[in-house]
């Protein structure tokens, strides 16, 4: 299955009304590219014939979800680089991107923390 083309006909809706308004969003182009692959991930990930193959076929599952969304994390982000975001609502972004910059400072804060032993 082709989840591609399952979107195309809801994105190609999206990129008409956007040339009509003369705007583009970076924001909605990288979650129609990568959610494809998340499903895809997903659903042709059968469970293995054997028990003991289980274990680390959860593994591969995991680290291709980490990859995968990590890279989606990353690509957003460097839209927030730009001064304006290619986004509908820029303001809208980044407030968000700021509340997850802001998140990020918390984990980086208690990663780092020196050992008390």
């Amino acid at each position: 299955m082709d989840f591609r083309n399952l979107i195309a006909p809801t994105y190609q809706e999206v990129q008409d009304m956007e040339f009509n308004h003369d705007v583009r969003s970076e924001f909605v182009n990288r979650i129609v590219e990568t959610l494809p692959v998340f499903m895809a991930t997903l659903l042709t990930s059968h469970r293995p014939a054997r028990p003991e193959e289980e274990p680390p076929h959860l593994h591969q599952l995991e680290k291709k979800l980490v990859d995968q969304i990590f890279q989606l994390v990353d690509s957003l982000l460097r839209i927030g680089v730009s001064s304006e975001p290619a986004c509908y609502n820029p303001k809208l972004f980044k407030e968000r991107l700021h509340s997850l910059l802001a998140t990020t400072d918390v984990l980086s804060a208690h990663t780092h923390k020196p050992s008390t032993e």
